[in-house]
């Protein structure tokens, strides 16, 4: 009945030896990093404060003028989408809106032509635009959106600038 002894033995040995190995303790101190160095008093000389003036005097405060957005007649390229939420790939609420921003004012009729939303399945859906600034699109849509759906959103390159 009793197989391999001779191996058994040993191998009870090697466990035995190995964990004697691994739970040994170094007898070895512990070097030090560093030494650390004391700190010394340096004298300091007392004096006195010197008095205060009565009050002093507020230095002018000049306001900035409020900035000015750029002429969209001195804008010379293309539009560029600068910002857009939800993010590709990002989820969103069902009756979310989706907001679109430019790097400058935006002509909205050409914007709106130029977008499209559709889901996967092909099925488009119908909603408002708003536009909040210039530069800003938002698509609201007019029921919610389908649940785990993938909608692609596109804004052609037809869509131009304030400027044209």
């Amino acid at each position: 009945m009793k197989r391999y002894p001779v191996k058994r033995s040993l191998l009870f040995l090697l466990i035995l030896a190995l964990a004697l190995v691994a739970c040994r303790r170094d007898d070895e101190p512990e070097e030090p990093t560093s030494t650390p160095v004391p700190a010394t008093a340096t004298p300091v000389e007392a004096t006195e404060p010197t008095p205060a003036a009565a009050e002093p005097t507020p230095a002018p405060v000049t306001v900035a003028a409020e900035p000015t957005a750029l002429d969209p007649a001195l804008i010379d390229w293309a539009p560029q989408l600068v910002y857009s939420s939800p993010a590709p790939g990002e989820k969103s609420l069902l009756s979310g809106a989706i907001t679109i921003r430019f790097d400058q004012p935006m002509d909205t009729d050409s914007v709106e032509e130029a977008f499209a939303i559709a889901a996967a399945d092909g099925s488009v859906p119908d909603g408002s635009f708003q536009w909040p600034r210039p530069d800003t699109l938002i698509f609201v849509p007019a029921t919610e959106l389908k649940r785990a759906e993938n909608y692609k959103v596109t804004v052609a390159n037809s869509a131009m600038g304030a400027n044209g």
